[in-house]
């Protein structure tokens, strides 16, 4: 059985996305803030938490960040359709992040960002490692 959790303080966005997971084939749970976020981590074996803020409400660490320390297996996807969000975590570097999707997410967008970990329009991961970068110097 897959697991997932919406962190999602809207509760028309989270029962959306609730109920595209659930056609996904997820059991879902869902919780308004990070603390209660925190608390289902520490009890289920989550597979894939969707987030739309990249940090704390008042913190300047990753909140993503720290839900891989908990569960580093977890597929972590940021949902967001705000640019100051969206800026905001590429100034963390994408910290615990496995992928980023902006603007509303549609059950498709949400297949490609947990099938290949990859966003809705085809980019690259939030989050690549070192041996992996083109670009870095070996």
């Amino acid at each position: 059985m897959k697991i997932a959790l919406v962190v999602e303080d809207d509760p028309v966005r989270a029962s959306t996305l609730q109920i595209h997971l659930k056609l996904l084939g997820y059991t879902t749970y869902i919780a308004s803030t990070s603390g209660r976020a925190l608390n289902i981590v520490k009890v289920f074996s989550i597979d894939v938490i969707l987030i739309s803020f990249p940090t704390r409400l008042g913190e300047r660490r990753s909140f993503a960040g720290e839900l891989k320390s908990i569960l580093r297996t977890a597929t972590v996807v940021l949902i967001t359709e705000c640019d100051v969000v969206h800026s905001h975590a590429k100034s963390l570097r994408y910290s615990g992040l496995s992928a980023v999707l902006r603007g509303p997410a549609t059950l498709l967008d949400i297949w490609r960002a947990l099938e290949f970990e990859r966003n809705g329009f085809g980019c690259h991961p939030g989050w690549v490692p070192e041996i992996a970068d083109r670009r870095a110097r070996g």
